[in-house]
């Protein structure tokens, strides 16, 4: 008789790998892949919260002790819980700000259990399968439409931002992961068809986001460099403002030809549009804000929301800005915390890179500035359901001092 022995990996590394395709296939839904399948992320979103509530009521004493050292991400969701006693739309709030609660939820529980590099695997993992199938939409038109009528390339999404998104996220979870692993050339050439893809959507948010890739290359350059020279943040800021000023020059500019020449408009397809109608509104209800997610369904800014989807977008529910949708939502209260947690967050980052040097501490500043540049574009930085706030959240807890300290302590980078 002839036994026969398997090798099994451990328990740890088993659950880590489930959890984190898990997350990868919700990311591919959140951010867009399967928008016009709404049953599809309807259902994964309710597996989530499932999954959520198992992990609070199975292990209570763990679960409680992560959402406490959480604390400060949770108080977004505590104000827009509270909102709907003076919210435009009550019953719209309640729902918004219970998505938007578990939102921080989930990401709090993800930051628990994965390791920093496994959130960018997930998350090249999801765009790799989205620009896969956007290419394949391109080439057979199995999805229409995968064009907007006027050229800019949608894919297998249903919004030009979402597509240019996806190229951009592709290419900084490749660079990312080539910084760590070592194929560089892959990495680079990756950066180089997502620049492709984010043009041939049309999309100056992605465009603008590709900023945050130089940033990542000088700390990653730098961070070997004796501590005492610290140049790393002051090259990167100059990176940055290099990289932003070319950007906007070949995407925009001040007389708004190559962005008419983009199909858009000096407004930036409307969006400055939005954004005094945002400042309207809140200067109706400045201190608590209209009630989270209530501005575009209730009937007191009936005629606002109607001129809006007339001239500039008729199914348009956000205003492409996710600091002005912060200030509208929740007033001085709710923006004041918004703005105080993302300074916070980037102070915590760069304590983080300037005391470690990790490859890590550099990733997660530059995806945590693209998401903040990406927010002054659109809105996904401060709603419910959006991987920007959740990879937002995650930075927050994976700077915290006392983990990368006990990781540092440990002899080990996280």
């Amino acid at each position: 008789m002839i036994a026969v022995t398997t090798t099994r990996l451990p328990t740890t590394i088993r659950k880590h790998t489930l959890i984190m395709l898990a997350f990868s296939v919700l990311l591919f839904s959140a951010g867009g892949g399967t928008f016009r399948f709404p049953a599809i992320s309807a259902a994964l979103w309710l597996v989530t919260y499932a999954s959520i509530l198992f992990w609070i009521t199975r292990a209570p004493g763990p679960a409680f002790r992560a959402i406490r050292a959480a604390w400060p991400l949770l108080l977004i969701p505590l104000i827009a819980l509270i909102s709907p006693l003076w919210s435009v739309d009550p019953a719209r709030s309640v729902i918004a700000a219970t998505q938007l609660l578990f939102t921080l939820l989930l990401a709090i529980r993800l930051a628990a259990i994965l390791p920093p590099r496994a959130a960018f695997t997930a998350l090249f993992i999801a765009q790799t399968a989205g620009i896969a199938l956007s290419l394949a939409n391109a080439a057979t038109g199995a999805l229409p439409p995968a064009f907007e009528p006027h050229g800019p390339m949608l894919g297998i999404y249903v919004q030009k931002s979402w597509m240019g998104k996806a190229a951009f996220w592709w290419a900084f979870s490749a660079i990312a992961l080539g910084v760590w692993y070592r194929w560089s050339a892959v990495a680079l050439t990756i950066t180089a068809l997502g620049i492709l893809l984010a043009v041939r959507a049309e999309s100056v948010t992605a465009l603008l986001a590709f900023s945050s890739i130089g940033v990542l290359l000088t700390f990653t350059a730098t961070r070997r460099l004796p501590a005492t020279l610290r140049i790393g943040l002051p090259l990167a800021a100059v990176i940055l403002a290099i990289s932003l000023t070319l950007i906007w020059g070949v995407t925009g500019g001040s007389s708004g030809d190559v962005l008419a020449a983009m199909g858009k408009s000096s407004t930036l397809t409307g969006r400055t549009v939005l954004w005094q109608i945002g400042y309207e509104a809140w200067a109706d209800h400045p201190i608590l804000g209209t009630g989270y997610g209530a501005f575009w369904s209730s009937s007191t800014f009936a005629w606002e929301v109607g001129f809006v989807h007339a001239h500039v977008d008729d199914g348009l529910a956000g205003f492409h800005n996710a600091y002005v949708e912060a200030f509208v939502a929740l007033g001085v209260l709710g923006g004041g915390i918004f703005l105080a947690l993302v300074t916070v967050t980037f102070r915590r980052l760069i304590r983080w890179y300037l005391a470690t040097r990790s490859t890590e501490a550099a990733v997660w500043s530059a995806a945590t500035l693209a998401i903040a540049l990406m927010g002054c574009m659109d809105d996904y930085f401060f709603r419910q359901h959006a991987p920007h706030l959740i990879f937002f959240a995650m930075a927050f807890l994976y700077s915290a001092p006392a983990r990368w300290q006990r990781a540092e302590g440990l002899g080990k980078t996280l």
